[in-house]
């Protein structure tokens, strides 16, 4: 609720999503994250060099040259993507939980 499209999304081209600008790939979208130690917006300017042209923020994607969506929080608007993504797959979810620290070879 409340997001607005900037830019063109028609002919853009987006082969992953990231929220780490360390691996950006050409023709990734970018979300723009905020934390209390961090703030993904302060990297948008430096996106069109990383050859990025979409990104998923709060504010500031047109001032710098990037088409997206921009809304009021986007750590709530990545897992309605999310969800969105998932309903479109057939097969079933797995998870698998506990400590990467055991294995079996400690029961020996």
């Amino acid at each position: 609720p409340g997001a607005r499209v900037v830019g063109d999304l028609a002919h853009q081209v987006l082969h992953r999503v990231h929220s780490d600008t360390r691996t950006l790939e050409a023709n990734d979208c970018f979300v723009a994250l905020r934390g209390d130690r961090f703030d993904g917006h302060t990297f948008l300017p430096e996106l069109a060099d990383a050859e990025v042209r979409l990104a998923l923020a709060q504010e500031g994607l047109a001032s710098s040259g990037l088409s997206g969506v921009e809304g009021r929080d986007t750590r709530v608007a990545l897992g309605e993507w999310a969800k969105l993504w998932r309903e479109q797959m057939a097969m079933p979810v797995i998870a698998i939980t506990g400590s990467n620290a055991w294995f079996a070879g400690d029961l020996v």
